[in-house]
């Protein structure tokens, strides 16, 4: 994952936690995902293990974490976010 990605400050909690795992494409610690938020690391935990029974999202260790469809788990869990049309990587919000 590129270390250049911005702070996600204008997100909810949970937006920048689904947001930064469904960036990765391999599983990511709890502390890497906290990394590129402004959440700490035991939130980060937290949210996860409410979410691990969501869309495409699945616990892979006991601090690691990986989406099974990135893009589609974003989109499921958090309808008001949808994929950039001309840009596969990247996420636009929209109103709703």
């Amino acid at each position: 994952m590129d270390s250049q990605i911005p702070v996600l400050e204008c997100c909810s909690d949970k937006e920048q936690v689904l947001l930064v795992l469904t960036m990765c494409d391999e599983p990511v610690t709890d502390e890497e995902i906290a990394e590129y938020t402004t959440i700490s690391v035991d939130r980060v935990h937290a949210m996860l293990l409410e979410l691990v029974d969501g869309p495409s999202i699945r616990r892979v260790g006991e601090t690691k974490w990986e989406t099974t469809d990135p893009f589609r788990s974003a989109v499921e869990v958090i309808p008001e976010w949808r994929l950039d049309p001309d840009d596969d990587d990247s996420y636009v919000k929209i109103a709703v």
